[in-house]
C-alpha cells in the first residue's frame, strides 16, 4: 500500500481555512465493490464535513478530501481507513496517522498575530523628518507566514512602499528613505 497526506495549500503541509487535506492511497491488491472509508482526526476529534473520493485507479488507487472549516481543531490531521475488503474477503481497518512517505498536515485556522517593535529614523531625536532620513519599522509574527509582508508608510496620508528585509524567529524590518518629493506631513504605517 501507498498512502500520502497533504494539502492544496502551497505549504502542503500546512491547511487553513478553506484549503483541502487531501489522502491518496493506492492499494497492493483490487478492492472490492465499495469503496474504503476514510475520516480524518485532529486530537481524536472527529473533523466534520464531508470526504469526497475520487478514484483515480479502478478499485485500487483512492483520493479522498476534506475542506478545512472555521472552527476545526489545530493540530496534525490523523485518519482512519476502514470498510475495505480485497477479492478474497479479507476487511481492513486501519487508524493512523502513518503515511508511507512521511507525509503529513497541519491544521491552523488561526491568523498570525504581528507585534511591533519599534519606529526609529536616522535623525535622533528629532521630530522632523529631512530628505535623505532613513526610517526603520521593526516587527514580528507569531508563526511563520506564507509569504513576505507588504509594509506601507504614510506621510500626511500618501503611500509610501518601504523595503523588507527578513529575520530570524518570524521578524522583520522595512526601511524607507525621506524623499525630496515627499510631502511634509505625519509620518504613520
Amino acid at each position: 500500500e501507498v498512502v500520502k497526506l497533504k494539502s492544496d495549500n502551497t505549504i502542503s503541509s500546512k491547511a487553513g481555512v478553506g484549503k483541502n487535506i487531501v489522502l491518496d492511497i493506492t492499494t497492493s491488491e483490487i478492492i472490492k465493490e465499495t469503496n474504503p472509508t476514510v475520516i480524518f482526526y485532529v486530537n481524536d476529534d472527529e473533523l466534520t464535513g464531508v470526504s469526497s473520493v475520487n478514484i483515480l485507479e479502478a478499485n485500487k488507487s483512492f483520493r479522498f478530501t476534506n475542506t478545512v472549516a472555521q472552527g476545526y481543531p489545530t493540530g496534525t490531521v490523523n485518519f482512519s481507513i476502514t470498510d475495505y475488503t480485497d477479492l478474497a474477503g479479507n476487511e481492513e481497518t486501519i487508524k493512523t496517522n502513518s503515511t508511507t512517505d512521511g507525509s503529513f498536515v497541519e491544521i491552523d485556522t488561526s491568523s498570525p498575530v504581528i507585534n511591533i517593535g519599534e519606529l526609529t529614523h536616522t535623525r535622533g531625536d528629532s521630530t522632523v523628518l529631512i530628505t535623505g532620513t532613513v526610517v526603520t519599522l521593526t516587527f514580528s509574527s507569531d508563526k511563520e507566514l506564507q509569504s513576505d509582508p507588504e509594509v506601507k508608510f504614510t506621510i500626511d496620508g500618501l503611500e509610501k512602499t518601504g523595503a523588507l528585509t527578513t529575520g530570524d524567529n518570524n521578524s522583520y524590518t522595512c526601511t524607507y528613505t525621506i524623499l525630496e518629493t515627499d510631502n511634509q506631513g505625519d509620518l504613520g504605517y
